[in-house]
């Protein structure tokens, strides 16, 4: 083999390894980032489960509130007249 040839092929392994380590190296980040996205759906998940507990609980106050007002809903007609 030539020294041309010879050095033209240590070039494409030399751009060849230069390669294989930029795409080990984004295959990494990527691997990071979907590890990354998974806790944070994870948390989102969690966060909208303890939403839909507050408004069930918001939902019940509210149903507490209109009872203790139905109670209160009598015309003043009926209600007894007090002699001062």
């Amino acid at each position: 083999m030539t020294r041309p040839c010879r050095a033209a092929q240590a070039q494409v392994a030399e751009a060849a390894a230069a390669d294989v380590a930029a795409r080990d190296e984004s295959l990494g980040r990527r691997g990071a980032h979907e590890e990354r996205a998974a806790e944070l759906r994870a948390l989102l998940e969690a966060e909208e489960a303890a939403v839909r507990a507050c408004d069930a609980e918001v939902a019940a106050a509210e149903e507490r509130i209109e009872a203790v007002r139905g109670g209160f809903s009598k015309p003043t007609a009926q209600l007894p007249r007090c002699s001062v």
